[in-house]
Order: structure tokens, then C-alpha cells, then sequence
């Protein structure tokens, strides 16, 4: 199958902080495999992320977005490094306001 030279969009992850329980919570898994992804917390909450639902991989700072780019330091160069389909990602904080975003990109199929 023919890989398509223009780049499409996950749909938008998001929960609301007000259902926070300090408990990790499956915000969703990715439907692509994507080359890209970034977290937009817009909560009052600093929010940890985890891949597996038990391990702290990450910390997305309150009022803060971050972009994860693989394929930026992807080894050897020109090698595809993406974050797999299907890979879940959870995320745990106290409970707050406002909202937490993930969004993701990935280089689409021609089909």
C-alpha cells in the first residue's frame, strides 16, 4: 500500500479535570501509528502520563503544552520512528478544572 506525501490528524483526546482521581485513567489508545504527539494541559492539575497504566513516564506541567517529536532524534538518521498503533496512554493528577488534550499526527495511507 502507497504511503499518501501529506500528513492527517488522530481525533482529539481529551478529559475533563473535574474527573481527575489520582488514580491512573485510560484517556484512549491511538488508532495510527503516529510521528507525533502533543499534550495540551489546560487544567489546574499537573498531569502524569503512563503508557502501561502503572508506570509515571511523563509530567505534563499545569497551563503547559508539550510536543513529543521521535523521528527528531530517531537513530540511524532517516530511520521511521513513530509511537505504535493502538499504544494506550493514561493519564493521573489530583482532581481540578479545565481540560486535558492529546492530540496526534501520522503520514496516512493510499487507499
Amino acid at each position: 500500500m502507497a504511503v499518501r506525501n501529506s500528513v492527517s490528524a488522530i481525533p482529539l483526546g481529551a478529559i475533563a479535570a473535574d474527573t481527575f482521581t489520582g488514580a491512573y485513567q485510560l484517556i484512549g489508545g491511538l488508532p495510527h501509528a503516529c510521528f507525533m504527539l502533543r499534550f495540551i494541559n489546560n487544567s489546574t492539575e499537573d498531569v502524569l502520563i503512563s503508557y502501561d497504566g502503572v508506570t509515571d513516564n511523563d509530567v505534563i506541567i499545569h497551563d503547559t503544552t508539550v510536543q513529543l517529536d521521535p523521528q527528531a532524534n530517531s537513530q540511524p538518521n532517516n530511520f521511521i520512528c513513530v509511537f505504535p498503533k493502538g499504544m494506550n496512554i493514561y493519564v493521573k493528577a489530583a482532581n481540578g478544572t479545565g481540560e486535558f488534550y492529546i492530540a496526534g499526527y501520522y503520514q496516512q495511507n493510499a487507499n
